[in-house]
């Protein structure tokens, strides 16, 4: 009997007769910033149909642990509604678990944000929207921090002129020639990339005005303007004549500016659907989709690998036709199992080879193709020939199938909690449900090359664990884990198989490859994992190095480095976390890597791709350049966390985080804004994090504890006057008493 505690969130995830919401939306979001979504028609119509704005999506289970995170993304929205829209979808309700599963939800609370503009989907035929960021396991869901995150993931039309780089000149010379129908939006700045304001306003004010960015160091472009100071915004009319913004650049007042000066409200033309191409002439290479197999390399790919190996020995070119029919039937299987190829005409050793592994008949001339398959595990000795027909992929599935072990355990109601408790305690365990008896060979060889994923298998008559689970039909899958948030440990979360995934062993391997990505994000053949062995162990520049430049970063950080967030300004503080980086690196686990730091305060940005600000120093992350994946230390700054940052990614008890776009510094860095530059800011939390009221409390608080310390000292040294005459009458008894 499955313990109550395990299925807590069973109940709450799939039971319709939940609990009543802890959030009221009508209540904690008054201003109506927030869309909430069940249906997936509702999300289409709002979101996908969106063109003009930017969607910044939260999942969340509507519990007492996630109330405190929903109402900080309602600060959020309420500092940045006019630059990001802002949604809901609650994972505790049947329909918006079905909604979130749908997205591809992997995991809650997460917030996705969606891109403005759309794609097609030739497989759906369906318009699409694509999440351009997303959160990764550590982000702290605080309201500044929401809100940067999804402001400087801002699609933009801006469009960069400088004059260096002929850019505004060539501008110039096109308004000449060709005079344009709608205003030209001109914003000079000091800032060295473009604001996500004035982002989200080239989206808005898409067809109806053309937004373009200038830097401030452009002093020539800026006179010309007649900027003075910054940061300057300028509207050019069609006509030629000018207008100046000179008011506070915030949403409030830029978008009523904006709607007087920009052209006509004009819909978007409907995007075309992209044409499929036509294949018919398109003739694919023999043998495409196997890879060649150097003989020298047989020992090494083949016998001391691991995963199950097919080899295709076929007798040269006459042999083609029959080499693609092996390669189309083997890709029913891709992923399960590696492939190779080797012509036996090419030489003596790939005969020899050939003969050794039950591949005789190609040399002989008595087959063109022969698939011999090496079965999963270290101990491979001798290929197995395949004796059916290349035609049958079915029959060739069933050959690979029985190369594997059994790795899926059946499950009754007396084996599920041992079954549960079993490897990685927060780690994702799948169940398969079926009408058969027992599990399929199928199962045995997907679950066989995801090692760290327990896969358990229950037969439709076991009625407790179905019941339970609620499964309605077979087969089913899903995911179930411990939830890390939870103070009980007991609780489970699910991730079902996606509905518009096909059951069969490409969609189930597919979702092996999600799941086990979102929960290690490790590389999952060896040639991978050898490649990363070899990044990390490359020998590490001594010492420490401050990075300021992409130049100075690609050259130290080529494969794995310790990136060490400081703040530049505080030297004394500097000196004493250098020290520190150099405690750690001494470290044996250590000392193969670079050690860099960089200064948060001039590369805000920079700081950004790995959730980290300013006020956060000093932090650290591990950094794989070549994979463009992360991972940030645990606890204090301190040399024992630096250590335990390389030594949890190097064995995979850390998971790491994937980057959209390659990190970059600004060569030199960025001068902190000055105060007059707070204008600029798109979005200031301290009004609802009540800032100014805790300082008035404060002082409040100070003035008072002034005024009865001063009492108090008043009191204290009227009494104290008379105690001393009391004092002293007492010290003389006592010295002449001493004499």
């Amino acid at each position: 009997m499955l313990s109550r505690l395990s299925f807590v969130a069973l109940l709450v995830l799939f039971s319709a007769a939940s609990s009543a919401a802890l959030l009221d939306l009508e209540t904690d979001d008054p201003k109506g910033l927030l869309t909430a979504f069940e249906q997936k028609s509702e999300f289409r119509k709002t979101v996908v149909e969106d063109r003009h704005n930017v969607w910044a999506i939260l999942f969340y289970e509507d519990t007492g642990a996630s109330e405190g995170l929903v109402k900080e993304f309602i600060k959020a929205a309420e500092q940045s509604t006019d630059i990001v829209k802002f949604g809901l979808i609650e994972v505790t309700s049947e329909k918006g678990l079905v909604l979130a599963k749908q997205l591809g939800l992997m995991g809650q609370p997460v917030i996705k944000v969606y891109a403005a503009d759309r794609t097609y989907n030739p497989y759906t035929h369906e318009w699409t929207k694509d999440v351009i960021a997303e959160t990764g396991g550590t982000f702290k869901f605080e309201a500044k921090k929401i809100a940067s995150f999804v402001t400087h993931k801002m699609t933009s039309k801006v469009t960069k002129l400088a004059a260096a780089d002929e850019t505004y000149n060539a501008h110039v010379t096109s308004l000449e020639q060709t005079p344009p129908t709608i205003p030209s939006i001109y914003l000079v700045s000091k800032k060295k990339e473009v604001p996500a304001l004035f982002s989200a306003m080239s989206l808005k004010y898409q067809l109806r005005a053309n937004l373009y960015f200038i830097s401030s160091e452009d002093k020539e472009i800026a006179d010309g303007l007649g900027v003075e100071s910054f940061p300057g915004l300028v509207v050019r009319k069609a006509d030629g004549s000018t207008v100046a913004f000179d008011d506070k650049l915030s949403a409030e007042t830029l978008i009523p500016f904006l709607d007087e000066h920009a052209g006509p409200h004009v819909e978007l033309p409907e995007e075309e659907i992209p044409k499929k191409e036509d294949k018919k002439d398109d003739k694919k290479k023999p043998g495409k989709k196997i890879k060649n197999l150097d003989v020298a390399n047989f020992e090494e790919k083949v016998i001391e690998e691991e995963k199950a190996v097919i080899v295709a020995f076929y007798g040269g070119e006459k042999c083609n036709a029959q080499l693609e029919e092996a390669a189309t039937a083997l890709s029913s299987i891709e992923g399960l199992l590696l492939t190779y190829q080797v012509d036996v005409t090419a030489g003596d050793a790939q005969a020899k080879m050939a003969k050794l592994h039950d591949a005789k008949a190609v040399v002989d001339g008595e087959a063109c193709v022969v698939l011999s398959l090496f079965p999963f595990g270290f101990e491979k000795e001798q290929g197995e020939a395949f004796k059916g027909s290349l035609a049958a992929p079915r029959e060739i599935q069933d050959f690979v199938y029985d190369a594997f072990p059994q790795f899926v355990e059946t499950l009754m109601h007396d084996n599920f909690q041992n079954w549960l408790a079993q490897g990685d305690r927060f780690g994702p365990k799948i169940l398969f449900f079926s009408k058969k008896d027992d599990p399929s060979p199928m199962m045995h060889a997907v679950a066989a090359n995801f090692m760290r994923i327990n896969v358990g298998f229950v037969s439709h008559f076991n009625d407790e664990l179905v019941q339970q689970f609620q499964v309605k039909k077979f087969p089913s899958i899903m995911c179930l884990f411990f939830d890390k948030t939870d103070p009980s440990g007991q609780k489970i979360q699910l991730i079902p198989y996606p509905q518009q995934s096909k059951m069969d062993v490409k969609g189930i391997h597919q979702f092996f490859m999600e799941i086990n990505g979102h929960f290690y994000r490790e590389a999952e053949d060896k040639e991978e994992n050898e490649q990363a062995k070899e990044e990390m162990f490359e020998r590490a520049p001594e010492g420490v190095h401050e990075v300021s430049t992409n130049a100075e970063f690609s050259k130290l950080c080529s494969s794995l480095c310790i990136i060490n967030f400081v703040d530049g300004s505080d030297v004394e503080a500097l000196e004493k976390q250098k020290a520190i980086m150099l405690k750690a690196k001494e470290n044996e686990s250590a000392n193969n890597f670079a050690f860099l730091w960089v200064d948060a305060t001039r590369q805000p940005e920079f700081a950004a791709n790995f959730e980290i600000d300013a006020q956060s120093v000093p932090e650290a992350v591990m950094y794989s350049a070549p994979k463009m994946r992360w991972a940030k230390g645990k606890g204090a700054y301190k040399a024992e966390t630096l250590v335990e940052l390389v030594v949890g990614v190097t064995q995979g008890r850390f998971g790491t985080y994937k980057i959209q776009d390659p990190p970059v510094l600004v060569d030199g860095g960025v001068d902190p804004p000055p105060p007059e530059e707070i204008v600029e800011e798109e979005f200031d939390l301290s009004d609802i994090m009540g800032e100014e009221v805790e300082v008035t409390d404060r002082e409040a608080i100070l003035k008072q504890a002034e005024e009865e310390a001063a009492a108090a000292k008043e009191k204290a040294a009227k009494g104290s006057s008379k105690k001393s005459k009391k004092k002293k009458g007492k010290k003389k008894k006592s010295e002449k008493g001493e004499l």
